[in-house]
């Protein structure tokens, strides 16, 4: 199982368009989009294949021209028998997320058992534990890094010994910029 991790594209076709052809030439199953996605149709043709959630600057304007839903601030998925949290950002912040206990307001009811919190909104990658000991995975920005980071994606990957890994990286090569097994 691969799936494609995009965030903050805030309406770059030519971007999308890059982290379309990764999506391709790395034979994903899914993508995960956290937020900022802006008004991209390039997407609508995988919309099949898309679980998004909405980010600060996503309009209802701009959700109409997509053909798949983006009106969620999180969602809780199950992949591999594996539980991520995916959100933009900007509402839940993953350096108070724990798995044994939450910091701010519990939306998540059982959801607790948390293997990884996705999120985008600072435009930065970061692959690492926080300070709970949660793997945090932010895939950067598509179109608009900071911090001195380039345009950037996540991928999310099991190989057939049962290994998952999420790895970071570059938008316009595709190396990998970092990597962690969970």
């Amino acid at each position: 199982m691969r799936a494609l991790i995009v965030s903050d594209i805030h309406g770059s076709v030519e971007a999308a368009e890059k982290a379309l052809d990764h999506f391709e030439s790395l034979k994903c199953d899914e993508i995960w989009i956290l937020g900022d996605v802006g008004m991209i149709s390039s997407f609508n043709d995988y919309k099949d294949l898309i679980t998004a959630v909405r980010g600060n600057c996503d309009t209802d304007y701009s959700a109409m021209a997509l053909d798949f839903p983006v009106e969620e601030d999180y969602q809780v998925i199950e992949r591999d028998g594996l539980k991520f949290f995916l959100t933009h950002g900007h509402l839940f912040s993953a350096d108070y997320f724990s798995k044994d206990e939450m910091k701010f307001i519990d939306p998540l009811g059982d959801h607790r058992d948390i293997s990884a919190f996705l999120c985008g909104h600072s435009h930065i990658w970061r692959i690492e534990r926080n300070r709970k000991g949660v793997l945090v995975v932010n895939p950067g920005s598509l179109s608009r890094p900071r911090g001195g980071t380039v345009p950037s994606f996540a991928l999310y990957e099991t190989n057939g010994e049962g290994g998952r890994t999420f790895s970071i990286r570059e938008l316009n090569s595709g190396k990998i910029l970092k990597s962690a097994t969970i």
